[in-house]
């Protein structure tokens, strides 16, 4: 909630910092917070530059931005992807239950004469 990186979030956020963020950060004990990356706009870019004492004309501002997405496109996505498995992961065996596949088939074996031992596992796995 308090960190952006969106060209127009940002851009409205340097204008009027509640156009985004109607609680401050401070009130919940954070920092507002920007992220310069493959979303930003020319508004971070001129409002860092011009914080770091450099030039700010609209052809530096173009070549940095330019510079910022080509280096995060090129980044490696390896990471992320074995994040977004783990979470997966975690959803599937925590968040979701038991899969009705799991059920069916349990129900399956016993109406076949498997007996009533066959039953469903904590985690959702027939047995």
């Amino acid at each position: 909630m308090y960190r952006h990186e969106s060209g127009v979030h940002v851009d409205g956020m340097l204008k009027d910092p509640l156009s985004y963020e109607y609680l401050p950060a401070g009130w919940v004990g954070r920092e507002t917070e920007y992220v310069l990356g493959k979303h930003s706009g020319s508004a971070l870019v001129r409002a860092l530059l011009d914080k770091g004492g450099f030039p700010v004309t609209e052809d530096v501002v173009a070549r940095v931005l330019h510079g910022v997405k080509a280096a995060t496109e090129r980044r490696s996505k390896a990471g992320h992807q074995e994040m977004f498995a783990q979470v997966e992961a975690f959803r599937r065996s925590h968040l979701s239950g038991i899969d009705p596949g799991v059920l069916f088939a349990a129900l399956e074996r016993e109406t076949a004469g498997a007996g009533l031992e066959t039953v469903l596992a904590a985690d959702g796995a027939a047995r």
